[in-house]
């Protein structure tokens, strides 16, 4: 498309998020309340997602609108428990402030400013549930069940409860936490699987030909195309 379109319509996404962001503000809890009330009441985290993105859209279509999920949890979990939403920094500001609203008016919700420490908050909660966010990798680290909505690379690790829908979550939270065990290992051994690469798009000038001719054939093969073949 018309390269000036492109920058007038990003100007204009920019705009709308600034403003979003500055309405939705007075909906999150402060930092001296969360600071008060993590310490004193039992609660699991949420993180949301960056929206539209392949983790959600592809692997986890089912889960794809926030307040939906929210809505959903919160509803699910057991009397007295609450459930800290934490808003993902790189998305604060696209949701409209209804949204924020409505996230912040459930009664089992607390709205957490995305710049407070998803990890400070994990370790004083009693879990994590995730469509399936980076974040669960990081509280099992941590040593926190994770109860996942969606498919993720971390999904069979120990200390994962896969959700088959939300009316899973009564039954999950109310047995006996899976054991978390040290990870490590299933870190090492998911990382013998994967591939090098580069995905900082800044950088792709600086790669010669044989690096793209690897990785074209490296992808052609796991779908099962001979590249001699092209």
């Amino acid at each position: 498309g018309s390269p000036l379109r492109a920058i007038i319509k990003g100007l204009e996404v920019n705009l709308k998020r600034k403003i979003s962001a500055v309405r939705s503000f007075k909906y999150f809890e402060t930092d001296s309340t969360v600071e008060r009330t993590s310490a004193s009441e039992d609660f699991y985290v949420y993180p949301i997602h960056f929206h539209p993105e392949s983790s959600t859209s592809v692997l986890s279509p089912l889960y794809t609108n926030e307040f939906n999920n929210i809505l959903n949890i919160s509803n699910n979990l057991p009397l007295g428990v609450k459930l800290y939403v934490k808003d993902h920094m790189s998305a604060f500001g696209f949701q409209s402030s209804e949204f924020y609203r409505k996230v912040s008016a459930l009664p089992a919700v607390r709205l957490i400013k995305p710049t407070q420490n998803i990890k400070t908050l994990m370790l004083k909660s009693k879990g994590l549930i995730t469509v399936n966010s980076t974040a669960g990798l990081e509280a099992l680290v941590l040593g926190k069940p994770v109860y996942l909505l969606g498919r993720v690379f971390y999904q069979d690790f120990p200390g994962v409860s896969k959700l088959e829908g939300f009316s899973d979550l009564p039954g999950k939270l109310s047995a006996p936490p899976m054991e978390v065990v040290d990870i490590k290992n299933y870190i090492i051994a998911y990382r013998r699987f994967t591939y090098e690469g580069d995905l900082r798009i800044s950088s792709w000038r600086d790669k010669n030909n044989k690096y793209y001719d690897g990785l074209a054939s490296l992808l052609l093969s796991k779908v099962g195309i001979e590249s001699n073949l092209l």
